[in-house]
Order: C-alpha cells, then sequence, then structure tokens
C-alpha cells in the first residue's frame, strides 16, 4: 500500500470511529459533491458551507465550540486562517487540491492533511475524487464534482461507459462534458443553487441531500428536486440574458474580452467566464462586477497563457491582490486602480502574442 493509500484509509477509519463530525465545505459544486460523499459515511454530522472566501477563517470555529464534535472535516478550502485552524482541540481532516500547505498543516499535530500534489506535483484531481476514494460509494456525486470541476478521470470514464445517455465516452475535453451532456446540466442546476441567500443555499443543501439517486434530480414528483429545479429558474433568466450580452462583447473584442455587470439576483461572474472560455478558447476571458469599492473579477484562459503571472504583473504596486490556476484564476482591484489594471493586462498580453 502506497503512502498515499495508507492515509486514505486512515482518514476512512477516523470517520468510521467518530460519533459527531462537523464538516466545512467550498460553495461550489465540486465542495458540495465531497460533502455529499463523505457525510454519507458519517453516524451523525452537521455541514456548514464556507461562502465567498478561499481561506476558512477564524469566526467559523464558533460553530465548533457549539456542536462539540469529536471530528472536523474541512473539504475543497485552499487555506485555513491560523486561528480557526488553532482553535479546533480535536483531530481536523484537511482534504484539498489546491496549492498545498503542508507547512501550515505539519506545524499543527491534530491536523491529517491531505493533498494530492504532496504525492505527485502535478495531480490536482478534485476534492470529491478523494471523498469518492474514501466512502467508496455513490459515484455520481464523484461524477458531478469533477466535471463541475473541469476534470474527466478513471471514474467519469466509468461512468461514461455505463451512462453514454448522460455523458459522452469520447469527451477527452472537460469543457465538452460541462457545456455539452447531461452531467453539465445537472452541474448547472447545483451551481445555481448555491448563489443567493445563505438560508436559501441551506435549503437546498439540505433537499440535495435528500437525492439518493442522480435520475432523482429530474422526477417532478420528488418535492425535494422541485425546489431545486425552482431555485435554478429564478436564477437562469438572467444568466440567460447575461450570456448573449457577453457574447457580443466577445464577438468585437481581439485577444482579451472584458465584460462588466452588475448582477440583479445573484453573481454569476465565474459562470459566465467559463462559457465564453468555451465559446472563444483563444481569447482571454475577464468578468467584473463591482461591489463596494471594488471590482472582483473571474479571468479564463486556454493555452499559452499563465493567468496568475499575468495578474501579478498587472496589479503591482496597484491596490488590489490576485491569484489562482494557471487557466482560471479571481483577482479584485479597487475600483480607482481597475483601468489600470486592464491597461496593463492587455500590454502583457501583447508581450506574449508578439504585439
Amino acid at each position: 500500500m502506497s503512502e498515499r493509500e495508507e492515509l486514505i484509509a486512515t482518514i476512512r477509519q477516523k470517520i468510521d470511529a467518530s460519533k459527531k463530525t462537523l464538516i466545512y465545505f467550498d460553495d461550489d459544486v465540486d465542495g458540495l459533491s465531497s460533502y455529499s460523499l463523505i457525510k454519507r459515511i458519517c453516524e451523525k454530522e452537521k455541514g456548514i458551507i464556507i461562502k465567498s472566501t478561499p481561506v476558512l477563517r477564524e469566526q467559523y470555529a464558533q460553530v465548533f465550540e457549539s456542536y462539540s464534535p469529536d471530528l472536523v472535516i474541512v473539504l475543497d478550502k485552499p487555506m485555513l486562517d491560523a486561528g480557526f485552524a488553532d482553535a479546533i482541540t480535536v483531530p481536523l481532516i484537511w482534504i484539498d487540491h489546491h496549492d498545498s500547505q503542508s507547512n501550515f498543516a505539519d506545524n499543527r499535530k491534530h491536523i491529517i492533511y491531505f493533498n494530492p500534489h504532496n504525492y505527485e506535483k502535478d495531480d490536482n484531481r478534485c476534492t470529491s475524487y478523494w471523498a469518492y476514494q474514501i466512502a467508496k460509494q455513490n459515484e455520481w456525486l464523484c461524477v458531478l464534482g469533477s466535471v463541475s470541476d473541469w476534470q474527466l478521470n478513471e471514474v467519469t470514464k466509468e461512468f461514461a461507459e455505463n451512462n453514454p445517455k448522460l455523458l459522452n465516452e469520447s469527451f477527452t475535453n472537460p469543457a465538452d462534458a460541462l457545456f455539452n451532456s447531461e452531467i453539465g446540466r445537472y452541474v448547472k442546476l447545483l451551481t445555481f443553487n448555491l448563489k443567493g441567500d445563505t438560508d436559501e443555499v441551506k435549503k437546498s443543501i439540505f433537499a440535495f441531500g435528500r437525492i439518493n439517486e442522480l435520475k432523482e434530480l429530474d422526477d417532478y414528483k420528488n418535492k425535494d428536486a422541485n425546489f431545486l429545479h425552482e431555485r435554478y429558474d429564478s436564477v437562469a433568466g438572467e444568466y440567460e440574458s447575461l450570456l448573449a450580452s457577453a457574447k457580443k462583447k466577445a464577438e468585437k473584442s481581439k485577444r482579451l474580452v472584458m465584460f462588466e455587470y452588475a448582477p440583479k439576483i445573484v453573481s454569476v461572474t465565474s459562470e459566465l467566464s467559463n462559457q465564453l472560455l468555451y465559446t472563444y478558447p483563444k481569447k482571454i476571458i475577464l468578468i467584473a462586477r463591482l461591489k463596494s469599492d471594488e471590482y472582483k473579477c473571474s479571468l479564463r484562459c486556454g493555452e499559452g497563457y499563465n493567468l496568475p503571472e499575468l495578474v501579478k504583473a498587472s496589479i503591482e504596486g496597484l491596490k488590489g491582490y490576485g491569484g489562482g490556476h494557471t487557466h482560471a484564476c479571481g483577482a479584485c482591484v479597487h475600483k480607482d486602480d481597475f483601468q489600470l489594471f486592464l491597461t496593463r493586462l492587455e500590454k502583457e498580453i501583447d508581450k506574449i502574442n508578439g504585439a
């Protein structure tokens, strides 16, 4: 048994031994799928969705203090605040696939940290994939989480072979699975259900937790499926209108597509950027919305660009920050510096293209 397999087995043993588990998870479909996989093997659990921040901050330790679990699990969160980590007085299992935080975790003996990068540098298989390796049941949840995170793997391949109407086994591009399959349609349904008012999101999570099979999501006699579709419909109309406007802007753009919008219902920044990249794979997509005094941006690109490097060079000395994956990252820029940031970004793109 490899070191990685031993750690997965240890995590499963810890979960099996727990009588009361507290689970924190990210607010995307990978996070939800990971939570749904793990919760089904817990004796008793409570789930806490962490919205709008990559960092699990100290304030969330209050839930730990009030719930008094014997085990805490953190799923798909790139970073933990030191105040949060140090406030946890029971074993803490942290499963993630972003940049490794081993130095942070290794300094805290109560943390059991799993990250695929620690075993293979380029292995970034998503958290729901690893949650499935632990749970070994409900394969469809792993498939939803994987496709939502732009990934295809041996689990999605096997699923596609057995369910060709839901996922085409010939797909090699994860974007095709996300935007041109029935699985992608389910991902979109769940994505929109994770947006908006926290109390409504909690209702969606509860409803999804009562779905036992993928086909139940389209059973309109099922009150939980109906609730999920109703919440989806409340967002979908505005999204499709924004997408149409963004496509018009993209058609007129050379390399950088910058689309600014003001959401009426919920933010769909990431979803717009993903779908525009699928439609315009040779362009860099930047979707921005102004919130308070700051532009919140979602950037996407295809091969040939490194977005974190572009953002770093463009934002240096300005009021803002950014980072993420090579082809998908975020940035927050103060409104006073936003136009300068865009000018710099276009110059950095031109440098790469020899313009």
